[in-house]
């Protein structure tokens, strides 16, 4: 069995608490002090197993909550159930959720627990630190005794105590030489009873007497009540056979109405149920086929499907296009708005080549579109033309000059002889270096000397200046013969060659023409990218689209096919529509008829089964069809209720008579009728009533014989001498059974522990050693345990022995777990395995045990389930490397 979850309802610190998590094998639940680790074990044991006698020990909750809970299980049989114990009349009621029924069943809920006792789950499978502690030896707590008595059956109770009682009870009774046990005193008290009773009877002879009377009354006594008891046994015989007389004749009545019908058959019970289920189900399958092929009001048939469905036509060649076609509808906006944009372009084209032609015009006649494409930069032109003009216009400045100062000259204005003036110069300049040298300036006065001496020296170039107008002349003649031409000349040049202009153009009419080839340009380059445009994109796609939808001629009705193209496309995509409409529709019904034909398939099928289940059942009663079975069962029925009827009279008569005398009254019926019955019984009574009148006189004597021997035996003490002697021998008798009693059962103890020791102990030895062994890393290899004197011994490898008193504090801890574990893998392999609960038991051993101890247990929770207790985090690491699971307790 597996602890999956607990749910705490109110126990002790415990208020409305669940622990989930729990999983199969070895369970760690870490917690630190008094976070309820001891609370949580005793609720798993107290609702398992139930809760103790005394209220003050049940861990009533302190924090709220009803007292109680539950804990879901999963049993080795894979089921699931959920105990819960909660308030009610007796303290604590049990219920249990099992196969999805709520029970309330104590028999049961042991029954899942494996019939497993509290003691046995407190004695092996639950056990803690504390235990452990409070064990000087196991020799001394009697521990080993108890893994035995519980093996053997007796729960809690020792072995060795109970043998021990029963011995102590039996030397109590009677003990071979002993003085102070009861038989002893008992025989010496009989002995002088008996001696006073014997002195008393010497005095009193009458006594004897009046006892001889008695006994010849109580024999006469017993003889008249015999034969009166003789009576009213024949009277009470009598009597019975009158209270089976009803049911005699019934039970002949019965045998009557069955003579003639066959004999009664072992024909199963739920067989006509059956046939009128598996006829009904034929009726309804039978039913369900027609409604199938020829339908009804609520579905078609097959036939009226499948012509519906080849009724409806469908264009596939156009659903396969559906792609394309889809393409044109969505592009029909398109091909609108180019149509628009084409046209409207081709009027901008048309607007621009007469404007253009226009410039055309205002440059040059001869001029073409090609012209002004192969036209260069204007701007650079632009440039060169500036540069021109700017250089006509510093002759004609320069002529202006030239020939303002020849006019002045020749209308006799006075020239300056720069001769003087430049002797002038020079003396004025070395003045002012002497002042400078005066002065101490002698940068200046070396600047002036210098400037003086290249004015003196270089004034041979002044003398061009004698005679002014013959220079001007000389000028004016080099501008009209050189300068004016050679700029002509290039200006030509630059309107013919570079602009390719013939005639006589100003440099700002040159200047237009630039402005003029500029705004033709930029509309050639407009009326290029519209044409270029209508070419390569609008063209090809209005070409394109108008190709696609002529595709679809096939598909457009013949007089559809004259209409504009965007008609047909919406011609085209509502036929797309109904056909794919058409095609769903078509495919639904085909959907239809494919459910419709495997309905009709099941149906066969399930018809053809019931009709075989039908026959079937009609051969097993060997009838020919339906009727004939349900005769057969009808006649049986009738047997059956006619014999049943039959066995009810004769157990009627059975209860009355006795076990087994129907026989006997049916016999005597057959021989006496009833009013011979009534006359004996008449009789009888009549008899009676003599021997009671008889009894009753004999009683009076009697009392009378009696009253006078007590009165003869009270005046001597004879009569209370006499029940006295009878009492001590009726305990002497009574503690002579006890003996017998108790020697006996220490014979069958003695029998079962020698069984035991023979038979189940080794099983149990076998697998602790093993355990013992492993933890001890074969330091011990071998254990003797020996129900007869409570002894413990331990072997180690070389085979020498040690008791337990010689042995180690955790030793002895880990000897007691070896015995546990050993003791539960016997006896869980007849039992339903329970979860083992060990709290705080690895604090006491060295780190190699600590690690093989941790290693046996996680081996032995393979195939069942270990929870470990403890408040030290650090014991998983214990099984580092192991698959373990671990919860913490907040």
């Amino acid at each position: 069995m597996i602890i999956q979850d607990i749910f705490i309802d109110g126990f002790g610190i415990y208020n409305n608490f669940p622990l989930t998590g729990l999983k199969p094998g070895l369970n760690i639940i870490t917690g630190n002090n008094e976070a309820g680790k001891s609370t949580l074990q005793k609720f798993i044991r107290y609702t398992l197993f139930g809760y103790p006698r005394l209220t003050d020990e049940r861990m009533p909750p302190l924090n709220g909550g009803s007292h109680g809970g539950k804990i879901r299980c999963r049993l080795a049989s894979g089921e699931e159930v959920l105990f819960q114990r909660k308030p009610g009349n007796k303290n604590v009621e049990i219920e249990l959720q099992f196969r999805g029924n709520l029970i309330s069943d104590k028999d049961q809920w042991r029954h899942l627990l494996g019939n497993a006792t509290k003691e046995l789950f407190d004695n092996v499978y639950a056990f803690s630190l504390d235990e452990l502690v409070a064990l000087k030896s196991l020799t001394e707590s009697g521990m080993e005794d108890k893994i035995f008595s519980v093996g053997l059956g007796l729960g809690n109770t020792s072995i060795g105590d109970l043998e021990q009682k029963l011995k102590d009870q039996a030397n109590t009774i009677y003990s071979s030489g002993g003085r102070t046990h009861k038989m002893a005193q008992l025989i010496k008290e009989f002995q002088t009873k008996k001696a006073a009773v014997l002195e008393i009877q010497n005095d009193l002879p009458k006594y004897e007497l009046l006892n001889n009377d008695l006994a010849t009354l109580k024999n006469e006594l017993e003889q008249t009540v015999h034969d009166r008891d003789e009576y009213q046994k024949q009277l009470g015989q009598l009597k019975i056979y009158i209270s089976c007389h009803d049911s005699f004749i019934e039970a002949e009545s019965y045998k009557l109405e069955l003579v003639g019908l066959p004999a009664k058959q072992d024909y199963p019970e739920e067989a006509p149920g059956r046939m009128d289920k598996l006829v009904a189900i034929q009726e309804s399958l039978n039913e369900k086929l027609n409604s199938l092929k020829e339908g009804n009001d609520h579905q078609k048939g097959l036939a009226d499907l499948i012509q519906e469905h080849d009724e409806i036509l469908v264009d596939n060649k156009l659903l396969k296009q559906e792609t394309n076609l889809t393409g044109l509808v969505n592009n029909l906006a398109k091909y609108n708005q180019t149509l628009a944009d084409t046209a409207e372009d081709n009027a901008r084209i048309e607007a621009l080549t007469a404007s253009v032609n226009r410039e055309l015009e205002q440059i040059n006649t001869s001029w073409t579109m090609k012209e002004i494409r192969e036209f260069g930069n204007t701007i650079l032109l632009r440039g060169n033309l500036s540069a021109l003009k700017e250089s006509r216009d510093e002759l004609m400045k320069k002529k202006t000059r030239l020939e303002a100062e020849e006019s002045a000259l020749i209308s006799g204005q006075s020239q300056t002889n720069l001769r003087a003036i430049v002797n002038t110069l020079c003396l004025i300049l070395i003045v002012l270096a002497g002042a400078s040298l005066l002065y101490k300036i002698y940068i200046v006065a070396v600047v002036c000397l210098l400037i003086a001496a290249i004015i003196y020296f270089r004034k041979g170039r002044f003398r061009a200046f004698d005679n002014p107008v013959e220079s001007i002349k000389q000028k004016l003649k080099e501008f009209r013969e050189v300068e004016e031409p050679r700029w002509k000349t290039d200006y030509k040049y630059f309107l013919e060659s570079v602009l390719r202009l013939q005639g006589d153009y100003s440099p700002d009419a040159v200047l237009n023409v630039f402005n003029a080839i500029d705004r033709a340009k930029r509309e050639i380059s407009d009326l290029d990218d519209l044409q270029k445009k209508q070419i390569e994109e609008r063209n090809p796609f209005i070409a394109g689209f108008e190709e696609a939808v002529s595709s679809f001629k096939n598909h457009i009705d013949e007089s559809e096919l004259h209409e504009a193209i965007v008609e047909m496309v919406y011609h085209l995509k509502n036929k797309l529509e109904i056909n794919k409409q058409n095609a769903e529709r078509k495919q639904r019904l085909e959907e239809q008829c494919r459910v419709r034909v495997k309905e009709i398939e099941i149906t066969y099928a399930k018809l053809g089964d019931t009709n075989d289940e039908i026959e079937a059942l009609c051969q097993s009663l060997q009838a020919a069809n339906v009727p004939e079975f349900r005769k057969k069962y009808f006649e049986n029925r009738e047997v059956k209720r006619l014999t049943d009827s039959l066995n009810l009279a004769v157990q009627s008569i059975e209860r009355n008579a006795g076990r087994n005398k129907y026989q006997a009254v049916s016999d005597y019926f057959s021989e006496h009728d009833l009013a011979e019955i009534n006359d004996k019984i008449a009789n009888l009574e009549l008899n009676i009533g003599g021997l009671d009148k008889k009894i009753t006189e004999k009683h009076f004597t009697m009392g009378e014989k009696t009253t006078e021997r007590n009165r003869i035996a009270g005046e001597s003490t004879l009569t209370a001498r006499l029940t006295e002697l009878e009492m001590i021998k009726e305990k002497m008798n009574l503690e002579y059974k006890n003996w017998t009693v108790i020697r006996m059962a220490l014979e069958i103890l003695q029998e079962i522990k020698t069984k035991y020791e023979r038979e189940k102990q080794p099983a149990v030895i076998r697998n602790s050693t093993r355990y013992f062994s492993r933890i001890t890393d074969e330091k011990y290899n071998r254990i003797l345990v020996s129900l007869s004197d409570n002894k413990v011994t331990v072997f180690d490898k070389w085979e020498s022995p040690k008791k337990i008193d010689q042995l180690s504090r955790g030793t002895k801890e880990q000897l007691l777990i070896s015995l546990r574990l050993g003791l539960i893998e016997q006896y869980e392999s007849l039992a339903e395995p329970l979860p083992v609960i060990a709290d705080e038991i690895l604090v006491n051993f060295d780190p190699a045990r600590l690690k093989q101890t941790a290693t046996v247990l996680h081996e032995f929770s393979a195939n069942r389930q270990i929870l470990i207790f403890t408040c030290n985090p650090a014991t998983k690491d214990y099984f580092d490397g192991m698959d373990i699971n671990t919860i913490q307790l907040q």
